[in-house]
């Protein structure tokens, strides 16, 4: 039986999957000339992303969209660091 940490993990992994597929859906690339985060969708991947890893520090999940945050805004060297750091994390 899964321990509540576990159900909560999985709940929240579930929900980053969510929003980052709207995300994707809403706004595939999201390039700015500033470069920032300025569309919601994606605003709210990071927040979550970023609330899950002050939690669980290295959780491969919150990495991993943190990763597809960066890659859609155009800063691919910020994803390929945020997914190396998913696999570590991850013993891969």
């Amino acid at each position: 039986m899964a321990s509540d940490q576990d159900q909560i993990r999985f709940v929240t992994h579930q929900r980053l999957q969510i929003l980052l597929d709207k995300a994707k859906a809403a706004q595939p690339q999201a390039h700015t000339t500033d470069g920032r985060i300025d569309n919601r969708h994606w605003a709210n991947v990071t927040e979550l992303a970023e609330t899950v890893l002050s939690a669980v520090a290295h959780d491969a999940m919150a990495l991993a969209c943190l990763a597809e945050v960066e890659l859609a805004h155009g800063h691919s060297e910020f994803a390929v660091t945020y997914l190396r750091y998913a696999a570590q994390s991850m013993g891969v």
